[in-house]
């Protein structure tokens, strides 16, 4: 559960945005017309996703990246 009592709301809806476009693998997609997931563009939501709370969403990036590199 989003830490939102904590985060201005003028944060949350890009947050709430970016969790949208998160493949259910984990992976954030290159562009909205691209939906091929992209290691660095997932791995750049890491750190955001912590920074705000969002545990769940920094986890199953995570997981995606190691099992992506390790292939």
């Amino acid at each position: 559960m989003p830490m939102t009592s904590l985060i201005p709301t003028a944060q949350i809806a890009p947050l709430d945005w970016l969790d949208a476009q998160r493949r259910p693998c984990g992976a954030i997609p290159v562009s909205d017309r691209d939906g091929t997931a992209y290691p660095e563009v997932t791995g750049y939501t890491v750190p955001l996703w912590l920074r705000h709370g969002r545990k769940a969403q920094a986890r199953k990036a995570t997981g995606w990246l190691l099992r992506s590199q390790l292939r």
